[in-house]
């Protein structure tokens, strides 16, 4: 939990494409709900220093195969 995050359950992949490419965004968006529906464990990688509407930014998951 980051304080300058203060929407701590929700991040942004950028699927706007401003500050990753829409492709990207929707591969982190794709892998992200694969971890969900598989009830994977995943480490995600936020930058608090870029927003949308709020919520931080995140250019980095990963799914852990257990």
């Amino acid at each position: 939990m980051l304080p300058s995050c203060p929407t701590n359950n929700f991040l942004t992949f950028s699927c706007s494409g401003v500050y990753a490419t829409k492709a990207d965004a929707r591969l982190l968006l794709q892998n992200a709900q694969m971890a969900f529906a598989l009830d994977k464990k995943i480490q995600i990688k936020v930058d608090d220093s870029k927003k949308h509407n709020g919520y931080c930014f995140s250019d980095y998951l990963v799914v852990f195969n257990d």
